[in-house]
């Protein structure tokens, strides 16, 4: 990759980073998701470790940019390929801010589970039940395809884990809290429609 590709590349990545960070700032400076709602669980060294990993492949992935293909964890790709990677990033930031604007006052943040007002049925809500965490997958997997990076991978193992941990784990809340739950849950995909 020649500088001024690998500048192009990490401005895009940056610019994606921030307003990525930026969502869900807005979201924890203006509690919204907090206010008038009971924890139900909270396992806040899940959330750090998470914090720690989903930083350090944001690192690699721009450091990959800059090294020379078939460094030590890092593989030489085809550069549509990283392009698509990126694309996939910006596209699943996009799509993140739009349910996460849907969702309003029920988000609840990863593995810190508070009981929703209601069960959200409307925009993406219509067809997946998680949206949310959707995008957070495939901005992972946006890191894994733009890095060509061993490291970013393994990192991706541990969020992508823990975002399936807290799936099950909330899906299990919602039964038991909403009894409508299990009515939406037949009409609707966890994840990703027609698989899974």
């Amino acid at each position: 990759m020649n500088q001024i590709t690998a500048f192009l590349f990490s401005i895009t990545h940056g610019v994606t980073f921030y307003l990525y960070t930026r969502i869900y700032a807005r979201l924890r400076r203006n509690d919204i998701y907090n206010a008038d709602k009971q924890t139900v669980d909270q396992m806040p060294l899940a959330r750090k470790v998470t914090k720690v990993a989903f930083t350090f492949s944001t690192l690699m992935v721009l450091i990959s940019f800059w090294l020379p293909g078939n460094t030590l964890g890092f593989y030489e790709t085809s550069l549509p390929l990283r392009l698509g990677g990126l694309l996939l990033t910006s596209a699943a930031c996009l799509m993140l801010k739009i349910s996460l604007n849907q969702l309003g006052k029920n988000y609840s943040p990863l593995y810190d589970t508070h009981k929703p007002l209601f069960i959200v049925k409307a925009g993406p809500y219509r067809y997946i039940r998680h949206p949310v965490y959707l995008c957070n997958i495939l901005i992972i997997l946006g890191y894994v395809v733009s890095s060509s990076s061993l490291w970013v991978f393994i990192s991706s193992l541990w969020g992508w884990w823990y975002m399936i941990q807290s799936i099950q784990k909330e899906e299990k809340y919602l039964s038991h809290e909403f009894s409508d739950y299990g009515d939406y849950q037949k009409k609707t995909w966890r994840i990703i429609p027609f698989l899974f």
